[in-house]
């Protein structure tokens, strides 16, 4: 069961903070669905809508970006993009055309990731963007992503704590 610490409504509210303990992987993927829902619901912005999943390995940021693609109607199988970098879906969204899963693991400083043209893709709204490993490219990143941390508590168990989302001035980058 998932257990939710500062759920504050009746629909889905991460982007005003709360912490999930989910007990297993299928907890992850309703969780994944309502947060796919959130996104589609929210009001479209200037750029791309990012997710940045910071957490050791193994503590669940590749399940979870299986069920948004999931959730996403995305029939592939999604795996960690840690020695390609990136990974781009087609999805299924009123909202959203393309699911990019980027792994910034392997990046030893942030002008590295320069080779995918961050910019450009964060200033597309018909992208959806998520970032593993985020906190090696820090710098690079808009302050209005959506944060998402997640630690292993036992082999069915993760802590997933949704951080409040900051607003920002894209035009700043």
């Amino acid at each position: 069961m998932i257990k939710n610490h500062r759920r504050k409504a009746s629909n889905f509210p991460a982007s005003n903070g709360m912490e999930i303990t989910a007990k297993s992987i299928e907890e992850t993927e309703k969780l994944a669905a309502d947060f796919t829902r959130q996104l589609e619901d929210s009001p479209t912005k200037q750029g791309a809508e990012i997710i940045l999943l910071e957490g050791d390995l193994g503590s669940g940021k590749t399940a979870f970006t299986k069920a948004l693609a999931k959730a996403f109607g995305v029939s592939d199988t999604v795996t960690s993009p840690t020695f390609i970098l990136e990974k781009v879906y087609q999805i299924k969204s009123e909202r959203f055309s393309r699911l990019i899963h980027i792994d910034a693991y392997r990046f030893e400083n942030p002008g590295e990731a320069n080779v995918l043209n961050l910019k450009l893709l964060f200033n597309d709204p018909a992208n959806l963007i998520v970032i593993e490993w985020p906190e090696r490219i820090t710098e690079l990143l808009p302050k209005d992503a959506h944060k998402i941390s997640f630690a292993f508590v036992d082999e069915s168990t993760r802590h997933i704590h949704f951080h409040p989302v900051r607003d920002r001035d894209r035009n700043k980058q």
